[in-house]
């Protein structure tokens, strides 16, 4: 485990980093790690860790990883967005109802 440093500007030598948690671009302010290269946003770092979304009846996980299931042979989609979800980026889960939302989908961030 790394931690994270506030910075000013991302680690990568560009002028820009994708987020590690919502994969959208940024320019500015970022929580970096230099040793794995690790960017998140300065916003997404604050997620809250449990959230009521307005288009689902039960409270919202955020999550690291996918929860894939390993019966399960199908990927998981974004029930908002309806594309797959990439295993490497954080994504908010009902595990109750299989209810998985993009970071951006889940709070408006775009």
């Amino acid at each position: 485990m790394h931690h994270l440093t506030l910075m000013p500007f991302t680690t990568l030598s560009a002028t820009s980093f994708l987020c590690d948690s919502c994969s959208t671009p940024g320019t500015a302010f970022a929580y970096c790690c230099a040793l794995c290269w690790f960017d998140l946003h300065v916003d997404c770092a604050s997620l809250p860790q449990i959230m009521k979304f307005e288009l689902h009846p039960h409270q919202l996980s955020l999550n690291y990883a996918l929860p894939y299931n390993e019966v399960e042979a199908s990927p998981h989609s974004c029930n908002i967005w309806n594309k797959v979800l990439d295993s490497k980026f954080w994504t908010y889960n009902c595990a109750d109802c299989n209810f998985n939302v993009h970071i951006c989908c889940a709070t408006g961030k775009t």
